[in-house]
């Protein structure tokens, strides 16, 4: 089944928009890790920094963030690489051209699709 270049385009900006959400996530937990600094040389007990400090939210948020990216970094991934085999390309030279084993390349599952 060919891949249009119209579905890569709206993956992509996906891609891109989960980035922004993760880099968002990172940027909050640097405050909260500035927040937690700025306490503790102020000779705040440890509980309270702990207690007081919204860290349960930030791991999760993070966690959904990663998630997120890696998820769409994979639909990416397939997608670029559905749409190499159709240019005909090879695994091989996929593989050659990305830096990765052709295993690598053909765990996408698109190997059935595009043999060779």
């Amino acid at each position: 089944m060919p891949h249009r270049p119209a579905e890569l385009i709206a993956e992509v900006n996906a891609h891109l928009e989960r980035n922004r959400q993760l880099r968002a996530q990172l940027e909050a937990n640097e405050q909260l890790m500035r927040d937690g600094l700025a306490k503790l040389t102020e000779h705040v007990r440890m509980t309270e920094i702990l207690t007081g400090l919204p860290i349960h939210e930030a791991i999760v948020a993070t966690d959904i963030a990663v998630s997120g990216l890696f998820e769409s970094r994979h639909r990416v991934r397939k997608l670029i690489i559905g749409m190499a085999l159709d240019d005909g390309m090879s695994v091989e030279q996929l593989a050659t051209t990305w830096g990765v084993t052709p295993d690598r390349v053909r765990s996408s599952g698109l190997e059935q699709l595009h043999p060779g």
